[in-house]
């Protein structure tokens, strides 16, 4: 049995979701995508498997709200 990995990159983060790479990126691009994005050098980005199901929990709220309700905001 194969562990689940603790982040995941954007295509992971579709399959999870069940859409689109585009569909990903239009969410982050609109403010919508909650979760943190983590980056690993310069182009290399994962997203926490942990935080997305907290996100997703929580309503899948924007970002903005998000970050309020995790205590993160800017």
């Amino acid at each position: 049995m194969a562990a689940e990995p603790l982040v995941v990159d954007i295509r992971g983060v579709a399959e999870l979701l069940s859409v689109s790479r585009a569909g990903v990126y239009n969410l982050i691009a609109a403010g919508r995508f909650g979760p943190e994005r983590i980056r690993l050098g310069n182009k290399s980005v994962r997203v926490s498997v942990s935080e997305l199901r907290a996100w997703l929990a929580a309503g899948a709220p924007p970002q903005d709200r998000w970050q309020e309700m995790r205590g993160t905001a800017q």
